[in-house]
């Protein structure tokens, strides 16, 4: 769901939250942080869910599908580390966050 805008500091949402967006739990971390609009309907998590191309990709699935949030933490938030300092070292044009950079997780059988 989208992540609502908050006018006042009603501690709703982290208060003040003017822009409707907050930083992904799963991807952010340190100096590294990455916002997003969008939170899990079910849990009340703000992830990210860009994925280009694969859903798999996505903070959102690694969230609900890994067995250790804090090793799929350390892997996503050094992917985007590794992204900006390389973008900062060549000034411009670097691979997404999440493509090639992070093994996938394998999908998850729904049937059971």
């Amino acid at each position: 769901i989208r992540i609502p805008k908050v006018e006042k500091a009603d501690g709703t949402y982290g208060g003040g939250n003017k822009e409707g967006r907050l930083i992904c739990r799963l991807c952010s971390g340190g100096k590294a942080n990455r916002n997003t609009s969008w939170m899990c309907s079910t849990c009340q998590v703000p992830l990210c869910v860009d994925y280009q191309g694969s859903p798999d990709h996505s903070c959102h699935y690694r969230w609900h599908s890994c067995d250790d949030l804090i090793k799929q933490h350390e892997i996503v938030n050094g992917a985007l580390k590794n992204k900006r300092e390389t973008k900062k070292r060549t000034g411009g044009n670097v691979a997404d966050l999440h493509e090639g950079m992070i093994p996938k997780i394998p999908k998850v059988d729904a049937g059971g």
